[in-house]
């Protein structure tokens, strides 16, 4: 009978990243940070007095 030797192959893996990661980082966002609005002008609106 023919002894079978092992030739020191080794699998290693890596972490594979989400393809999908940067669009669920975006959906996050726009849940958890608030839009913010700013003025644009100090005039007063239709109707509104200073």
């Amino acid at each position: 009978m023919v002894e079978r030797r092992g030739h020191g192959r080794s699998i290693q893996f890596e972490h594979a990243f989400d393809r999908l990661l940067a669009v669920k980082l975006g959906q996050v966002y726009g849940i958890l940070v608030p839009e913010q609005f700013r003025a644009i002008s100090t005039e007063p609106r239709v109707g509104e007095e200073r």
